[in-house]
């Protein structure tokens, strides 16, 4: 074995097992082998990751994918011995970072140390030794020790039990919304109004009832044409104005509900006017029209391994607990909303 995947849950795991299944298809990855270990056996077969522990007992795998509460039992356990009788192990990669604070962060740290006691790598100097630790997470940003977000570096030394220095994170490189758009396509359809937008995607309904909800009028309004496949779909939309114009106004920062009005008020007469007098229609219109841009493929992706346009995160965010009731906690959202929320946790992935 020459590297552990550490999951939050197994359903990352899995999701995670068929990408890589994908990706050692290449005749260069030929002599690479995964293993997906976890609490159950996943429904679904991997053609390059064994999922079978009998298998990865007798031949343990280079790669293994699994999640932290599993690792622990593998590291106890006899039957699973074998799987670290001849490790090597070089790195170990723990994703959704962010989620690994508190108890939970001093639970993995401990862990890892086990891991490394458990194939010999371990240094008086460096509880990991000659394992190199690599955190991911898509939410953490990048800092200087000794600042807000320098904590990353401070959590992740905790962590690992090594020092690291500022030039260790990597970040991301975010495109302009101009850059992302590139030259417009001045020959598409004018922009709709937001009464435009709503009408042919589905009607004033569809929030109410989602499979209403008409991406492919949408589609033809913007674009003018009918019948387009999911990636002519990307193509065109990423060169129409109004793309540029909405990536624009978003700018790539989290916004609440308040936010958005502020900016719809002043995007465009129509719009603005429609901010202004109905708030609740403009912001349906537009998450109207980003779920097609998240809905539309990535031109440059094909249909074996297809690419969103655009990844799109929406979040509900409480203003304050309500009230507690057995299994679940209600919460007031920002539009004076009040929602159950269950509290679950998953007895193999926490």
């Amino acid at each position: 074995m020459k590297a552990v995947l550490l999951y939050p849950m197994n359903a990352l795991a899995t999701d995670q097992a068929g990408r890589i299944s994908d990706y050692l298809t290449s005749p260069d990855l030929a002599q690479v082998t995964a293993g997906l270990y976890i609490g159950d056996r996943p429904d679904t077969d991997f053609p390059r990751v064994m999922t079978r522990r009998e298998e990865m007992r007798v031949s343990p795998p280079d790669v293994l994918i699994t999640n932290y509460k599993m690792l622990d039992l593998l590291l106890q356990r006899g039957e699973d011995r074998a799987l670290w009788q001849d490790a090597d192990i070089t790195y170990v990669v723990l994703d959704e970072f962010h989620t690994y604070d508190g108890a939970q962060g001093t639970d993995v740290a401990m862990l890892l140390r086990r891991l490394a006691t458990a194939v010999g790598a371990t240094r008086p100097d460096s509880p990991l030794g000659r394992i190199c630790p690599v955190a991911t997470s898509a939410t953490l940003g990048a800092g200087r020790a000794g600042t807000s977000a320098g904590g990353l570096l401070d959590v992740a030394a905790q962590v690992f039990g090594m020092p690291f220095t500022a030039d260790a994170v990597i970040g991301e490189e975010r495109m302009t919304a101009e850059e992302f758009t590139g030259e417009v396509d001045y020959a598409l359809p004018e922009p709709p109004t937001p009464e435009e937008v709503i009408a042919a995607s589905g009607g004033v309904d569809v929030e109410a009832k989602p499979d209403l909800l008409d991406l492919d009028g949408l589609a033809t309004r913007m674009l003018g044409r009918q019948g387009l496949d999911a990636f002519r779909v990307g193509r065109l939309l990423r060169r129409h104005d109004f793309t540029l114009g909405v990536l624009a106004l978003l700018d790539g920062e989290p916004l609440d509900e308040w936010g958005l009005r502020d900016r719809l008020s002043r995007f465009g007469y129509a719009w603005g006017r429609t901010a202004r007098e109905n708030p609740q229609l403009a912001l349906q219109a537009l998450a109207r029209f980003v779920a097609l841009l998240s809905a539309a493929r990535d031109p440059d992706s094909d249909e074996r391994r297809p690419r969103p346009l655009l990844h799109v995160t929406a979040k509900d965010r409480a203003t304050r607990v309500y009230g507690l009731q057995p299994g679940h906690v209600q919460v007031r959202l920002l539009d004076d909303s009040i929602v159950n929320k269950a509290f679950v946790a998953c007895e193999d992935c926490g």
